[in-house]
This record gives structure tokens, C-alpha cells and sequence, in this order.
């Protein structure tokens, strides 16, 4: 940090990437050539984000008929689920969007409802499986069916 003369001081900025949730201590200290010494701590809570997923759509449709795939992400954490992509893989229903879709930050205990519009291209009954990430590691997959 250099030399301080009496009064002045000097801030250091630490960013710090948690390991695991639960309750984390930081300690510091700051000694001079001379012996002089400060210690100092903080304490703080680390929160992880959780996904829960839902995926509605119609029992039955006809060849042809556009489906509305309603997906649901809740997330079931004690810190915001960031940068939340769902992905949506639907054979026998093409895709009228995309099938990545971004839902975004989604903060603890809330849900983010997005719907996929598909179309029904061919008969039989098909299942349907989306799956979603967020930041940190974070996933979790559901699946329904759709008789067409």
C-alpha cells in the first residue's frame, strides 16, 4: 500500500467468488514497518439460485394447429437465478420462434412465464422436454407430451 502519513488512508477493493453457500467471514489486516497493526472482519450470508421447471400445452391438437408451449420457471433459491435460458426440443412440432429462449434474471421465490409457439407438423403423440440454465452452474429439466 505504500506510505500513509498520520490521517490518511487507503481503500483496497476485493472481489471475492463464493465456494458455497451459507455464512462466509473475511479477515484483514493491515500492519507498518514500525508494528502498528488493524484487523478487521465481515460477515456476510452466500445464497445459491435453484430451478424448478413447468411446461403446459394442450393435451390434444390437430396436424397443423399452432400449440402454445407455456413454460415456467420458478426459482426455488435464496439468491437470483441469472441469465436463465430455457431450451425446448419438440420432434413432431416445429418451432414457430426460436427454441432457446432467454428468460433472464429471475429472483428468489418468483416465477418467469414464457411461451414457445410451436406448430403441429406431423400425427402420434410426442413428447416434448425443456430444459434450463442460469448462471453458476444451475440447471434442471421437465417434460410433457402432445397428442396431435
Amino acid at each position: 500500500l505504500g506510505t500513509l502519513t498520520a490521517g490518511q488512508k487507503r481503500t483496497v477493493q476485493l472481489t471475492l467468488k463464493p465456494t458455497r453457500k451459507g455464512t462466509v467471514t473475511a479477515a484483514a489486516s493491515a500492519e507498518s514497518a514500525d508494528g502498528l497493526r488493524a484487523d478487521g472482519r465481515a460477515t456476510l450470508g452466500v445464497g445459491a439460485a435453484g430451478l424448478r421447471l413447468t411446461a403446459e400445452a394442450p393435451g390434444t391438437v390437430g396436424v397443423g394447429d399452432r400449440v402454445s408451449l407455456r413454460v415456467g420457471v420458478t426459482n426455488t433459491g435464496t439468491a437470483a437465478a441469472e441469465n436463465v435460458t430455457a431450451w425446448v426440443a419438440a420432434p413432431g412440432l416445429s418451432a414457430d420462434g426460436p427454441k432457446e429462449v432467454t428468460v433472464g434474471t429471475v429472483p428468489p421465490g418468483e416465477t418467469k412465464r414464457v411461451d414457445v409457439p410451436l406448430t403441429a407438423s406431423a400425427a402420434g403423440t410426442f413428447a416434448v422436454k425443456v430444459s434450463a440454465t442460469a448462471d453458476g452452474g444451475v440447471a434442471e429439466a421437465v417434460g410433457t407430451t402432445v397428442a396431435v
